[in-house]
């Protein structure tokens, strides 16, 4: 959760005033399920630009050997009033052995950057 600020110095359009966006909120939830340990399905909502979104998501990795997993995924958002976007690629994992997808999103790749209990190195 947050706030969503955009300036733009510069008009997009000779002649016409730069634009203009107002502060608002934003927020970003959403769970993840690992069918197995390389297979992962998510589903969320999505609140930015004052539209309300479903999000989607799903990823399969599939070992390379060496340390490193490929893996395809694909990420989706149906909005309000229309608005949609997808996302789909491959995601090369690099690192010191092999790891399942859950192993590496877990220990090497985590989401969360608050942590849990204030350490001496932590400035919150």
């Amino acid at each position: 959760m947050g706030v969503e600020t955009v300036g733009v110095n510069a008009a997009v359009v000779p002649g016409v005033p730069a634009l203009s966006v107002p502060n608002r909120f934003f927020d970003h939830l959403s769970a993840a399920y690992y069918v197995t340990d390389d297979f992962k399905l998510s589903a969320g909502h999505l609140y930015t630009f004052d539209t309300h979104f479903l999000t989607l998501g799903s990823e399969y990795g599939f070992g390379l050997g060496g340390g490193r997993m490929a893996s395809l995924f694909a990420e989706g958002a149906l909005g309000e009033h229309g608005a949609y976007s997808t996302l789909a690629g491959l995601r090369i994992y690099f690192g010191q052995h092999d790891k399942t997808l859950i192993d590496r999103h877990r220990q090497d790749d985590p989401l969360l950057t608050i942590p849990a209990k204030s350490s001496p190195n932590s400035r919150l």
